[in-house]
């Protein structure tokens, strides 16, 4: 069980957490980023200084957590980089991002989904995370957002269908579905984020529960 959680259940989304920390969950050391994500101060992320409590804690659930100027671990619901979900039968999470997330040049990100088990949930597709290395993610008119046959720039609104594996979408989704099991976590990471990742000017992504979109 990851130590900063929210759970997914009937038709809205909601909190849960384990064994919280309250010097990691104080207000004070959070930074809310819209749309009910939420960043840690810096302080709070890789260089702990002498909040020995909080580095032990955080350890638990990210080991070798880099710090802020490296890497960004936004937490959907709860402070943190590890969000639990369950999702109820015949149900899906719906993720539109308003843009291509704000990166430095040597900068990348990635949206990765974890079994209860904590290990790559297994699919026909062998897609285990989505970002800015997965080629073939579009638009939805069916342009590519990257890659060679990406116009680099055009930057809109475009959606991840986080949905089980055994529930397969239409065509027109397959490119930006990350298959996932009915229990499942989710890892954000920003590597290398531009200013704007943190400031307000970036808006982050919307998260939906829908009814699963099947072919």
């Amino acid at each position: 069980m990851s130590l900063f959680s929210s759970q997914l259940a009937s038709s809205r989304i909601l909190n849960r957490k384990s064994t919280p920390n309250a010097d990691v969950e104080n207000p004070s050391h959070i930074r809310s980023q819209g749309n009910d994500w939420q960043l840690s101060i810096p302080s709070y992320q890789g260089n702990f200084g002498t909040h020995y409590a909080s580095a032990a804690y955080v350890a638990l659930a990210g080991y070798q957590q880099q710090s802020v100027r490296q890497t960004l671990y936004p937490g959907y619901k709860s402070l943190g980089f590890t969000s639990q979900f369950q999702l109820e039968p015949n149900q899906s999470l719906l993720v539109t991002f308003s843009g291509k997330p704000k990166l430095q040049s040597s900068g990348f990100w990635s949206l990765t989904v974890y079994g209860a088990d904590q290990y790559l949930v297994s699919n026909e597709l062998n897609r285990f995370e989505v970002g800015d290395r997965t080629y073939n993610l579009t638009y939805p008119d069916g342009e590519y957002i990257y890659g060679p046959n990406a116009n680099s720039s055009r930057g809109r609104s475009f959606q991840i269908l986080v949905q089980p594996a055994n529930i397969r979408p239409p065509a027109n989704w397959t490119n930006n579905w990350l298959p996932t099991n009915e229990t499942f976590s989710w890892i954000t990471r920003w590597y290398v984020p531009d200013a704007a990742m943190t400031n307000g000017s970036y808006v982050y992504p919307k998260v939906e529960n829908v009814t699963a979109i099947r072919a």
